[in-house]
């Protein structure tokens, strides 16, 4: 029986690596092939950590339609060529999705192995 902190820890790989690509990929001119690898590796690592139906209700909320499709089109316009303008679709996406400039950091302060790293100390204190 698969445990699911194996598929967190394959998640959080995927996107370690997706991120290492996208980085990779802006120091050596943006290039096309990189940053594709880059985008497919950071999504595929989100549905892991988080879940697949999380992973969509997290895209596709009502209030974060609209920056779910800049996030979107910023990974199919980097594909298929436009990567300056792609790489600004993109980023505008995840920065409004949830008001903070990587959306992912918001998904992983909820694993229990960053939590206490993540989280303020104040948060924790008047939340729990």
């Amino acid at each position: 029986v698969m445990n699911v902190v194996f598929f967190t820890e394959i998640g959080l790989g995927l996107t370690g690596f997706g991120v290492f690509f996208l980085f990779f990929g802006m120091i050596l001119f943006f290039d096309k092939a990189l940053l594709a690898i880059g985008n497919i590796l950071f999504v595929v690592g989100l549905a892991f950590m988080i879940g697949l139906e999380r992973t969509f209700r997290f895209f596709f909320q009502k209030h974060k339609l609209k920056a779910t499709g800049f996030f979107l089109e910023g990974c199919s316009s980097c594909s298929s060529g436009g990567l300056l303008l792609g790489f600004f679709w993109r980023s505008t996406g995840s920065s409004s999705s949830s008001g903070e400039p990587c959306f992912p950091s918001k998904t992983v302060r909820y694993q229990y192995q960053f939590g206490p790293i993540m989280t303020p100390d104040n948060y924790v204190r008047d939340n729990v």
